[in-house]
């Protein structure tokens, strides 16, 4: 593996580590917030209070809710610039896997 290589492996994944730890704080501030402000969509979605997502390989209600937007249908600016704040996290940490894992790919096929 070339010095790019080693370089992008071991810049990308702390960095992808240090996204997660942040995005499940944000995720924690959303929750907190709608068990504040909007506790009966709180209750529904099973009273998360971490990052959601996948659990046992079945959607967690959380998860669907913010990632099929729907927090526009609450009347709250505030609810639903953070939810979506949140939810482009998810994007984020999606495309940076992927961008590290194929140029890791591309460097590899490279270098051979």
């Amino acid at each position: 593996m070339s010095s790019f290589g080693v370089l992008v492996f071991f810049l990308g994944i702390p960095a992808i580590g240090i996204h997660l730890i942040r995005l499940n704080r944000q995720a924690v501030e959303v929750f907190l917030y709608m068990k504040n402000k909007h506790r009966i969509i709180w209750v529904k979605l099973g009273s998360p209070d971490r990052l959601p997502g996948y659990s046992n390989g079945t959607e967690e209600s959380a998860f669907s809710y913010l990632m099929n937007r729907k927090y526009d249908n609450v009347e709250d600016v505030e609810l639903s610039e953070i939810c979506n704040n949140l939810r482009q996290g998810y994007y984020i940490t999606i495309y940076g896997i992927l961008a590290i894992f194929s140029t890791l790919f591309v460097v590899g096929i490279a270098s051979s």
